[in-house]
């Protein structure tokens, strides 16, 4: 694949907080995210309006109803006896692909509310850096070709090899691999476009959340400044 050498200028950033309630931490907040930095490119501001309102939403979330939940937790703990536990959030971005006029990124935000472990939910991101516009995934593919069913099929070749070598996933993959099978569960890579799937779709906590890279070479129309 051709590499031009259009990107976009970028520092991270961390950020975070604590909420307390009768001096005891209710919540800690954390994030570390990509702040774009060429603000006279359309393109770049309207990427970081999206990652903003991105992690405002979240942020509102975390002081709104996580708090209330959490104080709600505490004082639960406090009548019957039981420890508490700080609630956790992070938001954390990384960015995946940033050449030919493209910019990808996934986030994954991380909450611990009490119990054996937090849990983690990702989610992806790929802008025209020119335009600063959503890119979806059929972009990527001829029109009229059902490529949903070729990337499916390309998943699920990957799979049964992963799983040949250590049967890491349900019994049932197969078909949760085409249940859960989302067009807004990607990110562009250098070496091609990667399909995710959530926390217990089609594998247990233990292996995280399964990626499976769809090469380059069987992709119609990779990222292109054209």
């Amino acid at each position: 694949m051709h590499v031009d050498s259009r990107n976009i200028d970028y520092t991270m950033r961390k950020e975070s907080d604590q909420l307390f309630y009768n001096g005891k931490t209710m919540v800690t907040y954390s994030s570390e995210y990509p702040y774009l930095t060429d603000e006279r490119d359309l393109g770049a501001r309207r990427i970081q309006y999206q990652i903003e309102a991105q992690r405002q939403r979240f942020e509102r979330y975390v002081r709104s109803r996580l708090y209330s939940n959490a104080i709600a937790d505490y004082r639960r703990a406090q009548s019957e006896g039981y420890p508490f536990f700080p609630y956790e959030a992070v938001l954390n971005y990384t960015v995946t692909y940033n050449e030919n006029c493209h910019f990808s990124y996934y986030r994954d935000q991380y909450m611990f509310t009490g119990g054996a472990h937090g849990t983690t939910v990702r989610y992806g991101s790929t802008y025209n850096a020119v335009s600063g516009r959503p890119v979806p995934l059929g972009s990527f593919f001829r029109p009229g070709t059902n490529y949903v069913q070729r990337l499916k099929r390309l998943i699920l070749e990957q799979a049964h090899r992963n799983q040949q070598k250590d049967p890491i996933y349900f019994d049932n993959y197969p078909k949760l691999i085409y249940q859960y099978f989302n067009e807004d569960s990607f990110y562009l890579t250098p070496e091609g476009i990667a399909i995710y799937y959530g926390q217990y779709e089609i594998g247990p906590y233990a292996i995280g959340i399964p990626v499976f890279i769809i090469p380059w070479s069987e992709v119609d129309r990779p990222p292109s400044c054209r």
